[in-house]
This record gives C-alpha cells, structure tokens and sequence, in this order.
C-alpha cells in the first residue's frame, strides 16, 4: 500500500519540487499504527470507536493491565496486524510521560515501534 507521508508533526511532507512525498512498506505500516494510536477514541467524527482510549491511561497511577486492554483493543482496528509480538511500558513519573515499545506482525513483517503518550 501506498499513502502521503507525514512527518513528525503530522502534517504533509514535500519534496525539494513542492511534491507530496509517498511512502509505502514497512514505513507505511508503522505510520498507519502511529496514527492509530495518536487519535484519542471519539476524536473522529467518522468513526467514533476509531483509536486509542486514552481515558484508559490518564490518571495517577498508571494501571498496566488497563492500559494493555486500551493498546491491545486499538491494535484490533487495524486489519492488517496478524499478531502483537511485545508490548512494553516505560513509565516516567517526573515528565509525566509513557513510553510504549511495541513490536508487531503486520501482513507477515515485523514491524517495531514507539509511542509516547
């Protein structure tokens, strides 16, 4: 599959030419999980079961099994992940920041990632 490219901000990339950039592979599978996980459940109008629970992580304490079920159910949104390989949180209390390492099969490639929410 082919699709626009979005950099680290989310916005369209272009070319020197003033092109859309394309991107496709590995790189396209792990930008369509990125998004995935960056759309907080009810935030598109489209499709309000689309995305992550993010209501699942917020909190004070950081509940590792809710937040397994809230990746575990976005993970199942995208029809082309065969199977969860690893799934790992890396909790920062001072930053207030989780780190999300994970590694999945899509269409029968390993495809590794990271998110920080």
């Amino acid at each position: 599959m082919k699709t626009l490219l979005l950099n680290q901000d989310g916005d369209l990339e272009f070319d020197g030419q003033n092109s859309l950039k394309m991107v496709e592979g590995a790189n396209e599978k792990l930008q369509a999980v990125q998004l995935l996980l960056q759309t907080n459940t009810g935030e598109w109008f489209l499709n309000t079961e689309h995305g992550l629970a993010y209501m699942s992580i917020l909190g004070q304490k950081p509940d590792e099994e809710l937040i397994r079920a809230a990746f575990m159910e976005a993970f199942q949104q995208e029809p082309r992940i065969e199977e969860v390989l690893s799934l790992d949180f890396e909790y920062d209390r001072a930053a207030r920041h989780l780190t999300v390492n994970f590694r999945l099969r899509i269409d029968g490639e390993e495809i590794e990632g990271q998110e920080v929410v």
